[in-house]
């Protein structure tokens, strides 16, 4: 059976710059969501928030992310609302 990611790819153009997930959502919140979501990807690397007092290897806001312009799914290519390149993508 198939899995929803099968039918995911990336873009063929990625950004190389990394962004910083606290300064582009302040709240957190995108962080700590792809936090978790690494750690459960990748239990064995022992995750853990920057500036933990807990050891792991730290999980860096700055360091972790790409942005990426759309996402190709299905043969439909659905965009960022905040990527100004693909407006015309946009669901």
């Amino acid at each position: 059976m198939a899995s929803f990611a099968d039918h995911i790819k990336l873009p063929k153009k990625i950004s190389k710059l990394p962004i910083h997930l606290i300064q582009r959502d302040p709240t957190g919140q995108t962080y700590r969501l792809l936090l978790e979501y690494c750690q459960r990807l990748w239990p064995d690397l022992n995750l853990v928030a920057q500036f933990s007092p807990v050891d792991g290897l730290s999980f860096i806001p700055g360091n972790v992310a790409r942005e990426i312009p759309y996402i190709p799914k299905d043969g439909i290519r659905c965009g960022c609302t905040s990527n100004k390149r693909t407006r015309v993508s946009r669901r």
